[in-house]
């Protein structure tokens, strides 16, 4: 075993892979800046849970 096979296998351990086409792909990539793609989508995520938790706010208080 080579260097190069040791580290990639290192890099992608208890990672996975996702499809998503060029283009997505591409914007993803813009957005991301100085980022790792696994650091921006986890922020993305967060951003997502806190609106959708404001969302679920807002619809609790409708509701009284």
């Amino acid at each position: 075993m080579n260097i190069n096979s040791t580290m990639v296998k290192g890099m992608n351990e208890g990672k996975t892979t996702i499809q998503i086409t060029e283009t997505t792909r591409d914007r993803l990539y813009r957005l991301k800046f100085r980022r790792t793609y696994d650091q921006f989508l986890n922020e993305l995520c967060d951003l997502y849970e806190e609106k959708e938790g404001s969302a679920e706010d807002r619809q609790g208080n409708n509701e009284l």
